[in-house]
């Protein structure tokens, strides 16, 4: 079975800054966030533990993103098999191998495409739904679909677009930092502070973003959620060491890291060419 593609390129700065431990041994958009970056990850079940949300429309519109796009678009089309074209999708969100598309779908066609491809027509809850031999396709509406590996996620998925079931926004950690975030063309939100406690004790969630600012420029913003001001005080001077690092490849430059209160968030710039 294939993997789902990963934003890798583009998010290497954040696991720079949560993976400092394996990193040192060697191994536009406006602030207050979006009302569509937030409908998107509303979608995203609450047992996600990380999302990313794309704006393809943007990246379509933008020809200094075009190889940015056409890289997304190549990807994705590699990680799921029921062959949906991209050309109409404004946005995408992914978590997992779970994704959400936004745009413009012609359903009588996505069913022929679908019968013809051996899947099998049901349905969840009145959605319909298509089964394939190692993945699942929900139809949800002229401008939704949901696709996946596993059926029961694709389900939870549905639960939450419909509100029968949690979403990851849900969080109020979350929610709060796609307030603080600006809407750029790439968002990212890490749910939970589990898999970063041994670098950032105390850290509840993590948000990343890249904005357009130049030809060749892109904004990234950084900003760490812990459970009180304590403990982000201790994590602001390793956020700081480990974003200027010099031999990690995609180190963003005029870095600026601040603290206010529980909130650590570090800004820079990134330069787009050679990041797709």
């Amino acid at each position: 079975m294939r993997r789902p593609w990963r934003w890798s390129r583009w998010c290497g700065v954040v696991w720079l800054v949560l993976g400092a431990a394996l990193v040192l041994a060697g191994c536009g958009g406006g602030d207050g966030g979006s009302a569509a970056v937030l409908a998107m990850m509303q979608k995203v079940p609450g047992n996600a533990s990380e999302c990313t949300f794309l704006d393809l429309k943007q990246m379509r519109r933008d020809g200094d993103l075009k190889d940015i796009y056409e890289s997304a678009t190549a990807r994705l089309n590699a990680s799921q098999e029921a062959g949906i074209p991209t050309d109409n999708v404004d946005r995408m969100v992914q978590a997992g191998s779970l994704t959400v598309l936004e745009g413009r779908f012609d359903l009588l066609s996505l069913e022929r495409q679908l019968e013809d491809g051996g899947y099998a027509e049901s349905d969840h809850k009145g959605t319909p739904l298509w089964e394939g031999p190692s993945s699942a396709v929900a139809l949800v509406s002229h401008s939704c679909l949901v696709t996946g590996w596993d059926l029961a996620e694709v389900e939870g998925c549905l639960d939450a677009i419909s509100g029968d079931g949690g979403s990851i926004c849900d969080q109020a950690d979350v929610r709060d930092l796609l307030e603080r975030l600006p809407a750029g063309f790439t968002v990212m939100v890490f749910a939970g502070g589990e898999s970063f406690a041994v670098q950032y004790q105390g850290v509840r969630a993590v948000g990343y973003s890249l904005v357009k600012e130049g030809s060749d420029t892109a904004g990234m913003t950084l900003i760490l959620v812990f459970e009180d001001a304590e403990a982000a005080g201790r994590a602001e001077g390793k956020v700081q060491e480990m974003l200027t690092y010099p031999s990690v490849p995609s180190t963003p430059s005029d870095i600026s890291v601040t603290r206010d209160d529980r909130y650590v968030k570090a800004t820079g710039q990134m330069s787009i060419q050679g990041q797709s």
